[in-house]
């Protein structure tokens, strides 16, 4: 799991300019994707079993070196799995009756907001990222965190961000293109308040 966090890091590092050669007053699209901010560090100082994403120093690193090389001018699109609400801890036993039908709102909720907080300076770091220049931050849920979907889940994050609401969006339809109009990000919703389905990747049942 090591590995593949660290190689999606590296992959970060290569963006995408979706905009053509990027100058500093050129508007510039960099897509990333699966940084799973999970539970944090347990009351030992422990990282929890389900936290995937241990390197905050990296990440704020790499926004300020893709504001370094392209300007404060940047659309930052997280496409998919920005947490993992798949894997829930003991205390969470989302018990609603059905192995397939997961978690209800009020339990993702919770989940939502201890890894807000345990990823607090993470969050604040987006948000600092969001409000320099004519910067943007675009949240594209996945199969990890679909669940972003319902305002309950999205609220637990987005108070954490400390960003401008009109810089920081949760998209939940769109296509990303390139100069060459082909797609490079495409998303889409199926949303119901009735709970968070483990089966159906990307898509709320």
């Amino acid at each position: 799991m090591r590995t593949k966090i660290l190689w999606a890091l590296a992959a970060a590092l290569l963006t995408v300019a979706l905009n053509g050669t990027a100058t500093a007053s050129a508007r510039v699209s960099v897509l990333i994707s699966d940084l799973h901010f999970g539970l944090g560090k347990n009351a030992e100082g422990r990282w929890h079993p389900y936290e995937d994403f241990r390197w905050p120093d990296a990440f704020a690193g790499f926004l300020k070196a893709t504001s370094k090389e392209y300007g404060d001018n940047i659309d930052l699109v997280i496409v998919g799995d920005f947490l993992e609400l798949w894997q829930t801890p003991g205390d969470i036993p989302c018990t609603s009756g059905s192995a397939d039908a997961g978690c209800t709102v009020a339990e993702l909720a919770d989940l939502a907001g201890r890894i807000s907080q345990a990823h607090t300076r993470e969050l604040e770091t987006l948000g600092d990222f969001s409000n320099r220049g004519d910067n943007r931050v675009y949240v594209v849920p996945g199969n990890h965190d679909a669940g972003l979907l319902i305002p309950e889940i999205w609220a637990q994050v987005s108070k954490r961000l400390g960003g401008l609401q009109s810089r920081v969006h949760l998209v939940d339809s769109g296509v990303w293109q390139s100069v060459d109009k082909r797609p490079k990000a495409v998303t889409y919703r199926r949303q119901s308040r009735r709970g968070f389905s483990r089966n159906a990747p990307g898509c709320l049942e």
